[in-house]
């Protein structure tokens, strides 16, 4: 019968059909404790697996469906948080200051690396990173552990900025 899996919500009634199955082939564990980030618009999820006694830590990208993209070993340092730009590159900060863009064209991560202080003079470390979508495209506000904000407008610029009023040696 066609109304028997019609629900009312509000004034409307919807109906759900499946459009596809999932396609995790991994078991996905509880993402609760791992790093995560989804794409806008369906676009594809990030998993980072931090590193047990036995185990190396990992990222893993998986598309919309669950199907697995890419996966490779994290060398890289301690991951703060990461995010998907508007143009669908994955932005990972992490302790030291360092931020890592890839991109995934044709499948395998391109990576460009800059850092928060070019001088890496101090042993300044970032404390929380915060994602943001402006006209500029996708930004990152870095609040450091000595107290200082730096806001990067847009990726594809690689000198960050000051909050207006912070004394800045950059």
């Amino acid at each position: 019968d066609y109304w028997s899996d019609v629900n009312a919500v509000g004034d409307y009634y919807i109906r759900h059909d499946n459009v596809y199955t999932m396609k995790f082939v991994r078991h996905l564990p509880n993402l609760n404790s791992h790093l995560t980030a989804l794409a806008q618009y369906g676009g594809p999820l990030a998993v980072f697996r931090r590193n047990d006694l036995n185990e190396e830590s990992r990222m893993e990208i998986f598309n919309a469906v669950g199907q697995l993209i890419t996966e490779f070993k994290w060398t890289s340092g301690n991951l703060l948080t990461m995010s998907w730009s508007s143009t669908e590159s994955l932005v990972c900060v992490q302790t030291d200051g360092s931020v890592l863009i890839y991109q995934l064209m044709g499948g395998s991560p391109q990576l460009r690396k800059f850092y928060i202080d070019s001088k890496k003079t101090s042993s300044e470390q970032v404390a929380s990173a915060k994602f943001y979508e402006s006209q500029f495209g996708t930004g990152v506000a870095i609040a450091t552990s000595t107290g200082r904000f730096l806001f990067l407008n847009g990726l594809e610029n690689f000198s960050p900025k000051p909050l207006v009023g912070q004394e800045s040696e950059f």
